[in-house]
């Protein structure tokens, strides 16, 4: 089932604080399956859970700038959610849990892509600190290049180091 409006887990709800049961569409081209995933709206950034007691996002998307549309050509009533600065995908399918109110979603995510942009933490302040993955960057050669590039899809490039180089831009 599927909540609408209610306060995330321990900051002041705002006007675009939403969370509840989705189903994701799965970015696999042979396998265009769906995967059930509890959903967290915090001003302009979108978490989404393999559970509802997961303590880690599956993903963390900043949506400000982006739009939110009917998806067409996906077999059931979704909504594609279009994040031109997401380094991971630029766009997501959702489609309502069983029961859930997608109209309420759209119009959220709608609301919460003209918020300005925050940063894009999955936790409340003093919640938890910041992923950041420190990496070294010359090992393994090509791979350790790749394994920058990949971590940085998923945390952002801004959260990955090199520590093989000085300061924080690597």
């Amino acid at each position: 089932r599927m909540s609408s409006r209610a306060a995330p887990r321990s900051s002041p709800p705002t006007t675009s604080d939403f969370r509840g049961w989705l189903m994701k569409q799965k970015k696999t081209a042979a396998l265009k399956g769906w995967d059930r995933r509890w959903c967290e709206l915090r001003g302009s950034v979108l978490s989404y859970y393999e559970r509802d007691d997961s303590s880690v996002p599956c993903r963390v998307v900043c949506i400000h700038g982006g739009s939110v549309r009917d998806a067409e050509g996906v077999g059931r009533q979704a909504i594609e959610v279009k994040t031109p600065k997401d380094t991971w995908a630029n766009s997501y399918v959702f489609a309502s849990d069983a029961g859930g109110d997608l109209g309420a979603w759209k119009d959220a995510l709608a609301a919460a892509c003209l918020l300005p942009e925050g940063p894009v933490t999955p936790h409340a302040a003093g919640e938890a600190p910041r992923l950041v993955a420190l990496v070294n960057g010359k090992s393994g050669g090509k791979q350790g290049e790749a394994l920058i590039k990949a971590i940085g899809k998923h945390l952002g490039p801004d959260n990955v180091w090199d520590i093989t180089k000085k300061g924080n831009d690597g």
